[in-house]
Parts: structure tokens; C-alpha cells; sequence
């Protein structure tokens, strides 16, 4: 079975991140540490076979799959928000903590898990991850809502992965308002803004 669009799933991780990929178009990394995709991710990123981003935090997230455009309520909470090109040669791809990921400490196999998998059509993606903060609005409204999620990842086939910029740092895509801006202070006093 493999995971269902706009259907609410969680997961937990023990690397404050996230990771989607098919393991297959990143075996060159099995050799590679633990961890090699926090510093070596730029050629991943530019040539499509890897999602991946910093989440704050150790814990449990939730996620949702989607191939809509956010709802209002979701652009109403939403913190940040970064694009990732993917390119689906598989027809599907894993999402993951990096337990999985191909390192020379793999914790588990992607392929035994047959719950973990996204089905695609295979072509090039605009993935576009979306960190919400549903605590940053009334309970009230907070209430009404169902299935709310911490992020929001939509897929959007495109014609070229160039139309599609690579992030150039790994993001951190902080689910949290008032986490998210001292995030943003404290990286614009390193860099003396």
C-alpha cells in the first residue's frame, strides 16, 4: 500500500529533518557517513534526487501529500515555504527520516517498507514544502479545522527541472511563527545584516 494524496500522515525522527529520494538513484551515498546529506546535498538538489530539509527540531511531524494548491486556512498559517526539483524515474519516491537514506549506517531498507512510498508519474516535479503554524491562530479556528497538518508538501509536474530553482542551503523549514523569525535574526546577525 502506498501513501494516499491529501490524507494525513506522521512520522517521528531522531535528525530533526526530512528526507524524500528512491533509494536506488542514491546508492553512490551507501559508503558515505551517516548524516552526508545535512553537507552534501547541493548536487542532489540540482539534479533532482533529493528532498530533503531541517524541521527544528527532533519529534514527531505531520504531513500531508498534495497536488492542490495550500487552502486558505493553510495560507493563513503558513510560516515559509521552499521548492525542491524532483525528478520521478521510478514512479514513486520514499519519504523518510534518513533511516533509510543509502549511508554506510543504514538503519533500515526503503524497499521493505511498502507503506512509506509516494506513487508518481515519472517525469520532473516542482515539490514544494510548506511548514504551517495552526497554534499561531485562534483555538476556535484551529478547532474547525480537520486533519491539520505541520506540513504540506505539494507535487506539481513540470516541464524542466530548470524551471525549478535548487536550494542552495538546506532549508530549515520551522513549523513554528516565533521559531521561524529568531531562526531569521539569528542567521542575519551571523552574516552582520
Amino acid at each position: 500500500m502506498s501513501l494516499e494524496w491529501d490524507k494525513l500522515y506522521k512520522l517521528g525522527t531522531d535528525v530533526a529533518g526530512f528526507v524524500f529520494f528512491h533509494s536506488t538513484r542514491l546508492a553512490h551515498w551507501k559508503d558515505s557517513p551517516t548524516g552526508w546529506w545535512m553537507d552534501d546535498f547541493a548536487e542532489e538538489f540540482k539534479a533532482g534526487r533529493l528532498v530533503a530539509f531541517c524541521a527544528g527540531s527532533d519529534g514527531t511531524f505531520t504531513m500531508k501529500f498534495v497536488q492542490r494548491p495550500l487552502t486558505p486556512a493553510e495560507k493563513k498559517v503558513l510560516v515559509t515555504k521552499e521548492p525542491f526539483r524532483y525528478d520521478v524515474q521510478d514512479s514513486r519516491l520514499y519519504w523518510d527520516n534518513a533511516n533509510c537514506l543509502p549511508c554506510e549506517d543504514q538503519l533500515e531498507n526503503a524497499e521493505d517498507d511498502e507503506n512509506g512510498w509516494l506513487e508518481l508519474p515519472n517525469g520532473p516535479y516542482r515539490v514544494t514544502v510548506h511548514a504551517l503554524d495552526w497554534f499561531s491562530i485562534p483555538d476556535a479556528e484551529r478547532q474547525a479545522e480537520v486533519d491539520i497538518s505541520h506540513y504540506v508538501v505539494r507535487f506539481e509536474a513540470v516541464s524542466s527541472l530548470k524551471k525549478v530553482p535548487a536550494p542552495k542551503e538546506l532549508p530549515w523549514l520551522l513549523a513554528s511563527k516565533s521559531w521561524h523569525e529568531k531562526r531569521v535574526a539569528q542567521q542575519a546577525g551571523r552574516r552582520g545584516d
